[in-house]
């Protein structure tokens, strides 16, 4: 699955998305709300991590226009802002969850997997067995 994080920060960009990409799904990412909506309109997004402030408007905004789309896609808001704007982000119905900046590595891949099934071994399958990775790992090495 593909995960669209928005933020105007690269700091917390790269963080995010090394997270997301250490856990076997695909991350995407954005500064901007029109850069957003571009790769909604080109790509098949399973979730949205979007932060409040971002340069040219609010994460409210992008979730009004993929509400005005039609498209339904969840939304994960990540924000350090007012307790106002959280409440008022939680009442769209794409809205699942808002996370008060910092968000942990584990609070924030244990927020995906609410929402998207986790893809490590479709993207990275097996090649060897549990009974295979024992007998190498023990047995052969004594």
């Amino acid at each position: 699955d593909t995960i669209l994080v928005i933020d105007d920060n690269p700091l917390i960009l790269l963080n995010y998305s090394e997270i997301i990409d250490s856990s076997g799904y695909i991350c995407i990412t954005a500064t901007m709300i029109k850069q957003a909506m571009n790769l909604i309109r080109l790509r098949e997004v399973g979730l949205i991590i979007c932060d409040h402030d971002l340069p040219d408007g609010k994460g409210i905004d992008l979730v009004q226009y993929v509400l005005d789309s039609g498209i339904e896609i969840p939304f994960v808001y990540i924000s350090a802002a007012i307790t106002d704007v959280l409440t008022q982000a939680s009442s769209f119905s794409l809205v699942k969850d808002v996370l008060v900046k910092p968000v942990s590595h584990q609070v924030l891949i244990s927020t995906i997997h609410k929402y998207l099934s986790h893809t490590t071994n479709s993207l990275y399958p097996r090649l060897i067995g549990q009974q295979e990775r024992y007998i190498l790992l023990n047995e052969l090495s004594a």
